[in-house]
């Protein structure tokens, strides 16, 4: 009976001693396998992609980004960073420069969405983000603002994101319009933000008007308004109201009112 208890025993120390042989076998396999990922900032993609290789590890461009510190063709940034531990076979993500910028950002806005297309990628540049917001003051499909901005300097990377005008809702509420002209600003602009506008006045006078005053023309009155009286508005709609004398009463901090001096067309 003890002769098959100590059998049992050296068994069982046999087991473990395997077991534990197997783990740090494969722990050591596991560390062979892994290697320091190299730093490949600065380095042209070709360099980049033989310094990984001696590592056994691989480079894919994932980025390209304008970039005034270094030349086109080089690597900005890389993914894991440099010393960090990887598996051999790895894929090192990389952003490659492409040089300072020297295409021109196009002005699209007001552009139907396909024109503004076909400008970019007459530009060289790429389609970035496409968001869409309904706007009761153009047609669906109208680009309502960009990004970057037209004539841009330092843009970061070679592509453009845009907004553009969403049709309406079928079942969203819609009213008409009113005519706020000759009004005074504030009970104008009190009235358009208790009916859930968005009211504010503009500094100078819209592209063109020609507006000539009376000298009764008290300081403070409505003279032009857009959207115009009778358009169709809903709770989207954004006015804009430009009034005599100067600086509207009850206007925004910082937002000045069309100045139209009675007497002499607005500018």
């Amino acid at each position: 009976m003890i002769a098959y208890f100590r059998f049992a025993l050296i068994a069982m120390l046999l087991a473990v001693i395997a077991g534990v042989s197997a783990i740090v076998t494969m722990q050591f396999a596991v560390h062979r396998a892994e290697v320091a990922v190299p730093d490949l900032k600065g380095l042209s993609l070709d360099a980049a992609i033989s310094k990984a290789a001696e590592r056994g590890l691989d480079v894919s461009v994932t980025e390209r980004f304008y970039s005034t510190a270094l030349p086109a063709g080089r690597v900005l940034l890389q993914t894991p960073g440099a010393g960090a531990s990887v598996r051999r076979g790895w894929n090192l993500a990389v952003a490659e420069s492409l040089g300072a910028q020297k295409i021109a950002i196009p002005d699209v806005v007001g552009k139907s969405e396909r024109d503004a297309l076909l400008l970019i990628r007459q530009q060289g540049l790429e389609l970035g983000a496409v968001a869409h917001l309904p706007d009761a003051r153009v047609p669906p499909g109208s680009v309502l603002a960009q990004d970057p901005a037209p004539e841009a300097k330092g843009a970061e990377r070679p592509s453009m994101s845009l907004l553009v005008a969403a049709p309406q809702p079928a079942d969203a509420p819609a009213w008409v319009m009113p005519d706020e002209q000759g009004k005074p600003y504030a009970e104008a602009a009190e009235a358009l933000s208790k009916a859930g506008l968005q009211v504010e006045s503009a500094a100078g006078a819209p592209p063109g008007a020609q507006i000539t005053l009376s000298p009764a023309t008290a300081a403070g009155t409505v003279v032009v308004q857009a959207p115009p009286a009778g358009a169709r508005i809903d709770a989207s709609t954004h006015v804009v109201l430009w009034v005599a004398g100067g600086s509207a009463p009850g206007s925004s901090p910082g937002t000045a009112a069309a100045v139209v001096t009675a007497g002499t067309p607005g500018r």
